[in-house]
């Protein structure tokens, strides 16, 4: 009987250790799930931060290309450029063209002052009987 004791004591021992060893286990394995939340929790923190970061760049981003839009195209600019030249072309011409009418109005009316002199001039010789000095 001693021996049936013994072997129970025995096993019951033994049994002991390996549900002691499971205990263990199970608070290695809760503690190992815990840290594994807290992991998942950081980076579950993490991630939203960087969907948060990514939604303001895509945001940005829409900013910056609505913006580009706007702005004008090289062709846009040269195109633009060659309507400026052609409208500064044409407002040359027109200056030149009123230039040349006024010049030739000024001659004109300095011509009819000129003629209305030499004649009093040639009618005051003539009256006074006397002759042009600068003529030979």
């Amino acid at each position: 009987m001693w021996y049936h004791t013994y072997m129970i004591t025995n096993t019951e021992d033994k049994i002991l250790k390996l549900l002691e060893t499971l205990v263990e286990g199970q608070e290695s394995l809760t503690k190992e799930v815990q840290d594994v939340k807290q992991v998942q929790t950081q980076t579950n923190t993490r991630l939203d931060r960087i969907e948060q970061s990514q939604a303001q760049t895509n945001a940005t981003v829409t900013h910056l290309v609505t913006a580009i839009k706007a702005l004008p195209t090289k062709q846009d600019l040269e195109a633009s450029e060659n309507r400026l030249n052609d409208k500064i072309e044409a407002t040359v011409e027109v200056a030149k063209a009123e230039i040349q009418a006024t010049m030739i109005d000024q001659i004109a009316k300095l011509t009819r002052i000129l003629h209305k002199y030499k004649v009093r001039l040639e009618h005051l010789e003539k009256h006074t009987e006397t002759t042009d000095p600068t003529q030979n």
